[in-house]
């Protein structure tokens, strides 16, 4: 008899197999990289929703690609766009802009920039048929920003700025307060965790004399 632990561990390898099998099938032609850069937090969220929902299936049906996830504090006055830099195998590369996008829509840029004959039929299709390419793709916007994609840097260019680089050193010391405070929780934890445990010894100690 399976018990319930692992009927609960079968059904979510199942869940997320079905997930990482799901049509359309995200392959990709020719590409050796794909390097993805976006905020840490507070920013980006189509690009981070991307990274989430499509780049799991993307790595599951593109196992020779090499997937690398760049992310970095980002303050308001950081001005920078997420970005795919597609990375071909005859060493050329192109940049996609992850600007205000969608996650669907990051897919869809994505896959007609390199993606198979497979694909184009089954966007065709789907566009003929009236159907949605993506589930949850009806709610794109092309947003609205004071800043046109184009004139944005990337992330690799904001860094190698002057002002990429201030970010950078605030980034460092942000981390370095983060972990701080991680330091001083734990050791609060570890201290409260020994004074609870030393009454439980004496007690131990009475009953033994």
């Amino acid at each position: 008899m399976q018990s319930a632990q692992k009927f609960v561990r079968s059904v979510k390898l199942d869940g997320l197999l079905e997930r990482l099998q799901a049509t359309p099938k995200l392959q990709l032609k020719n590409v050796k990289a794909l390097n993805v850069s976006y905020a840490f937090r507070n920013d980006h969220f189509g690009a981070r929703h991307f990274t989430k929902e499509f780049l799991p299936r993307i790595a599951y049906a593109n196992p020779g690609v090499q997937i690398n996830v760049e992310k970095m504090r980002k303050e308001p006055q950081d001005k920078w766009k997420p970005s795919i830099e597609v990375v071909y195998e005859d060493s050329t590369s192109q940049v996609l802009s992850l600007h205000e996008k969608w996650s669907t829509a990051i897919a869809k840029d994505l896959l007609d920039a390199a993606g198979t004959d497979a694909w184009k039929r089954y966007k065709s299709s789907s566009q003929a048929n009236g159907r949605p390419v993506f589930p949850g793709e009806e709610g794109e916007t092309s947003g609205e920003s004071s800043t046109t994609p184009d004139s944005l840097p990337t992330l690799a260019q904001f860094k190698a700025s002057p002002e990429g680089q201030q970010a950078i050193e605030r980034a460092k010391i942000a981390a370095q307060k983060d972990m701080d405070r991680r330091m001083k929780r734990s050791q609060f934890l570890r201290k409260k965790a020994g004074i609870e445990e030393e009454p439980k010894k004496r007690k131990n100690q009475r009953m033994t004399i």
